[in-house]
């Protein structure tokens, strides 16, 4: 039989490697001389990317940190840590409101379009079709989700909007769930961002929302914003300022529209 003495030294032992374990797979914090960039989710590929090619030209460290952008600014507000947000309206306009950004700069806009399958077999073409008796669309939650907030805005102000509405079997907080189910073959058809659309395009089919389908929409608490162009900024936060490395990276990053055009983003809207 094993001693009393043994047994304390092997459970001695287990805890340290479990401790250890536990250690190595905590999420790790930003360290010195890190750039951390807080990344609303609908833009992860687009900056996924960015941070790639920078570190092909430059040796600063840069660490990503994926969420929502409703939650980021609110984030940043509370913990004043984070040299670069990406997110997309409204987020950029309030966080600017409440003094958290030093500079930013549009990159990309956002706009909802239709995913079905490659082959479409219920024949959709616009808006009106996703009300078709027996159709299973996905739609984004509106509690949490500004693309959410625009489509529950355009199906309240048309006439087919309730037969559209019956469709729904499924709401959900991010848009990447949506296109799975519909390359599954679980949904017949979903509204996302084009942004997300554009990384399923080998096997869904993503149809234009038109312009005037989306009305101005105010979205409380946060500032009045054209839903219409719904803009992807990147911004240097204040807790940064004076930051030669955020600064290096902000530069390079503003500079790469080409890549979320490239992803199914829409371009930035001239002035």
């Amino acid at each position: 039989m094993m001693s009393r003495n043994k047994i304390i030294l092997l459970s001695a032992v287990m805890v340290v490697m479990v401790s250890a374990i536990a250690f190595s797979l905590r999420p790790r914090g930003k360290q010195p001389g890190e750039i951390l960039i807080l990344c609303g989710g609908s833009m992860r590929a687009a900056i996924d990317q960015v941070v790639a090619e920078y570190r092909k030209v430059s040796t600063d460290s840069v660490l990503v940190s994926y969420g929502d952008s409703s939650e980021f600014t609110v984030q940043l507000q509370r913990t004043q840590k984070g040299d670069i947000l990406v997110c997309h309206d409204p987020f950029m306009p309030w966080a600017m409101e409440l003094g958290l950004i030093e500079q930013s700069a549009n990159v990309a806009r956002v706009d909802i379009v239709i995913v079905v399958p490659k082959d479409n077999p219920k024949g959709i073409r616009e808006l009106k079709d996703l009300g078709q008796a027996g159709l299973r669309l996905g739609l984004s939650d509106p509690k949490y989700s500004t693309a959410g907030q625009i489509e529950a805005e355009i199906l309240g102000k048309v006439d087919y909007g309730p037969a559209v509405l019956k469709n729904v079997k499924l709401e959900t907080r991010g848009h990447q769930a949506l296109c799975t189910d519909v390359q599954i073959g679980a949904l017949d058809a979903a509204i996302v961002w084009n942004a997300v659309a554009g990384q399923w395009t080998n096997s869904l089919l993503v149809i234009p929302v038109p312009k005037d389908n989306i009305p101005a929409l105010h979205l409380e608490p946060f500032k009045k914003c054209d839903m219409r162009n719904i803009n992807v900024a990147i911004g240097i936060t204040r807790y940064a300022e004076g930051n030669e490395r955020v600064k290096r990276f902000y530069d390079f990053a503003i500079t790469r529209k080409d890549i979320f055009t490239r992803l199914g983003f829409a371009p930035v809207k001239e002035q």
